[in-house]
């Protein structure tokens, strides 16, 4: 309720941040030490992932895939795929700022693409094919040129829009 008043998406998040996240931290403590899954936990990993607490949310959102917490009713998305695409957007901008998604990016990406099918996250294509592609600019952007055409490869596979990148490192490859 404390935010239903708030039309900013600053001001809402300085609410979560300084208001929500320190008053329900301790019962979201207590949820998990029991097990017990509970739709604060739900709203707690959204609130955590607003306000940018990307080690906390993470985190979070591990305890929520091995318990079977979900996101609230009212959220659309199962949790990997919300998780995903948090992480995915946070690490893009973080990146086209200059610096590192790491080790925030990695810990997802890894996720997505665990070798056992059984274990690896499933989401929506083009979030996979971002992960790839962003994954290609990040090697790219670390000097590793053949690591990134493969990563750029396997994202437009899936979709990305990435053929102008990825011709320009073949040919500065060599390939």
């Amino acid at each position: 309720e404390a935010l239903h008043g708030v039309a900013s998406v600053a001001r809402k998040i300085a609410v979560k941040r300084d208001s929500l996240i320190p008053k329900y931290a301790g019962h979201v403590a207590r949820l998990r030490e029991e097990g017990r899954p509970h739709e604060l936990i739900g709203y707690f990993l959204v609130w955590l992932f607003d306000c940018g607490l990307m080690e906390r949310a993470l985190e979070l959102a591990d305890w929520c895939a091995e318990h079977g917490q979900g996101l609230p009713e009212r959220f659309k998305s199962p949790l990997p795929a919300f998780v995903a695409r948090q992480v995915l957007d946070w690490s893009q901008a973080a990146f086209d700022g200059g610096a590192s998604p790491e080790p925030f990016f990695s810990h997802v990406y890894d996720r997505l693409f665990d070798p056992d099918p059984a274990l690896a996250w499933d989401v929506h294509e083009d979030v996979a094919a971002h992960f790839l592609r962003l994954r290609g600019l990040m090697l790219e952007r670390a000097g590793d040129v053949p690591g990134a055409v493969a990563e750029l490869e396997k994202a437009l596979a899936r979709g990305a829009k990435v053929k102008t990148a990825l011709e320009k490192l073949k040919k500065k490859s060599g390939a």
